[in-house]
């Protein structure tokens, strides 16, 4: 019975149009740049960004964990970041920097915090990015990287390893859909 629950928690948040900042807040210091819920925008987009940027966003889930996949990403290589904390503030452990034309890969907060930051030099600009956020009710953890690892639900304020008895492809399909695949 209790795989029952977890199925169907999990299924409660199946990622629907408009519907993606379901129990996301954020903060920033770049007005404009959430322009509609679940999704943050390099400043001026889809026009270029400026020079001289310094942005930040804070994405708080009020339970679970925060999930982001990226839309769009271009940026000056060598010197316009972006740059993904798993946590409150740029004093977290930073989860990566990224920069260029890649999109980066999918990423699921450790807690139920994610700090973003964009800086700019005073050169080259170009579109910037597209992020899409979500509060997560599952994640991957200890695995090689974002697509891989062990399956976990927050259930009863606290995370739990799934059990494989009875998972159907059904069943992995939501999830993949809920962490963005």
């Amino acid at each position: 019975m209790e795989y029952l629950v977890i199925f169907m928690l999990a299924a409660l948040y199946v990622n629907i149009p408009g519907v993606w900042c379901q129990g996301v807040t954020t903060s920033t210091n770049c007005p404009g740049t959430s322009q509609s819920p679940g999704r943050i925008t390099s400043p001026n987009y889809p026009s270029n960004y400026l020079n001289g940027q310094s942005c930040y966003w804070l994405l708080t889930a009020n339970a679970g964990a925060v999930h982001l996949s990226f839309e769009h990403f271009y940026t000056e290589q060598c010197c316009d970041k972006v740059r993904v904390y798993d946590g409150g503030s740029s004093s977290s452990s930073q989860i990566d920097e990224y920069s260029g034309t890649s999109i980066p890969s999918n990423l699921t907060s450790s807690s139920n915090q994610m700090y973003i930051t964009f800086t700019s030099d005073g050169s080259v600009v170009y579109t910037g990015f597209v992020i899409k956020y979500t509060r997560s009710v599952v994640r991957l953890q200890s695995g090689s990287d974002s697509s891989y690892g062990r399956l976990e639900v927050f259930h009863n304020n606290q995370w739990g390893t799934v059990c494989d008895d009875l998972w159907s492809m059904t069943n992995s399909h939501v999830v993949c859909r809920q962490l963005g695949f």
